[in-house]
């Protein structure tokens, strides 16, 4: 009898199919070697309907089904309930209400990202060890990243994880270890940051009347410099052309 074809495999299937430990395919999706996800299913919804934010690699690629369906639905996994914030606030508990789209309800397979892996491979499988999920993607085999991001409350334990076949399948043994997290600036996570990071600006007095859009980019350093400096924040170093891009400059 030839062997079952599974959508997805548990972390000890895949451990003894790639002859290894549990730990050992942690560690290689700690590593960004191998796509580890997990079934979710219990995301809270907020009372003011804006659970978690939406990002999309390209939201025109997206933009008609949320509008007509009020979700996005694949065979593994189904974002939904909807919602456009128009106005980009801060409540009394300081926390930011970006204006951006949200959704209410996550069912299915997201991927976990890198960094999130490390508490659970080095617990030794504690049990009750589990990821605080802040942060998930879908799937790389859909191609079109959506990135969910601003989740609070989900946590998720070693035995909700699992490997996607087509991920196994396609798992390449000489694949070079990334430390976890060095996944992050890729094309999609620049596009996030373009929204999130002049509306975090705008949020800061000395700068809230600036055209973003325009502005030269030097300006828009020589005033987060000297406001840091002020304050006596040590600012991390960004050339031009990084901060060019974060502002969403072509």
């Amino acid at each position: 009898m030839s062997e079952l074809k599974r959508a997805y495999y548990t972390l000890p299937m895949v451990a003894d199919k790639l002859q290894c430990s549990v730990v050992d395919v942690l560690h290689l999706g700690a590593t960004n070697r191998l796509e580890i996800c997990a079934y979710i299913n219990d995301v809270q919804e907020s009372e003011d309907y804006c659970s978690f934010n939406v990002f999309f690699d390209k939201e025109d690629d997206y933009i008609e089904e949320v509008n007509q369906n009020n979700s996005i639905i694949t065979d593994l996994y189904e974002i939904a309930l909807f919602n456009y914030n128009e106005l980009t606030s801060v409540d009394e508990n300081q926390k930011v209400k970006f204006k951006s789209w949200y959704a209410n309800h996550l069912r299915g397979f997201f991927a976990i990202p890198s960094e999130f892996l490390i508490d659970i491979e080095l617990s030794n499988l504690d049990e009750y060890v589990k990821i605080n999920a802040r942060e998930l993607y879908t799937p790389k085999m859909y191609g079109k990243t959506i990135n969910i991001s601003n989740i609070e409350g989900l946590y998720i334990s070693e035995s909700r994880l699992v490997v996607l076949d087509g991920e196994l399948s396609s798992f390449n043994f000489t694949a070079k270890a990334k430390y976890p997290g060095s996944d992050k600036d890729t094309p999609k996570t620049i596009a996030k940051k373009s929204q999130l990071i002049p509306v975090l600006l705008k949020l800061i007095p000395e700068v809230s009347d600036l055209d973003l859009d325009s502005v030269a980019v030097s300006k828009v350093i020589n005033i987060v410099e000297t406001l840091a400096s002020q304050k006596g924040i040590d600012l991390p170093a960004t050339d031009k052309n990084t901060w060019a891009r974060y502002l969403g400059r072509k």
